[in-house]
């Protein structure tokens, strides 16, 4: 687990000594997770996710954002609350950003995901 995170980080920050940075930063949120189907009795889990991400500036209007994100999904049952079934991710997208107006941006891009139980 330990080479997978530190591989992923050394991918995703190493990135700066290829372009000028621009600014680094971090994210967080909730998550509400389910599992979905017509014959299960869970319920939504709440969890989080956190990390961080790098911008890289291409030009005045675009720039790459990869990101490295810890995040913990999963359900729970609706019958006993004590019964979880949590997974947690290392994610890792690439980011690419166009900037549409003044404090409006559109992004697409792809992830990498690491399960790490």
């Amino acid at each position: 687990m330990k080479k997978i995170l530190l591989g992923a980080a050394i991918a995703v920050f190493g990135m700066g000594a290829l372009q000028a940075q621009d600014n680094f930063g971090i994210k967080g949120g909730v998550n509400f997770a389910d599992l979905g189907g017509d014959d299960n009795d869970v319920e939504t889990l709440t969890a989080f996710h956190i990390g961080g991400f790098a911008q890289f500036e291409i030009s005045d209007t675009f720039m790459i954002q990869p990101e490295l994100l810890y995040s913990s999904q999963g359900a729970q049952s609706e019958e006993d609350s004590e019964l979880k079934f949590r997974l947690n991710y290392i994610n890792v997208p690439i980011m690419a950003k166009l900037l549409v107006a003044d404090g409006l941006s559109a992004e697409i891009g792809a992830s990498i995901r690491f399960c790490c139980e």
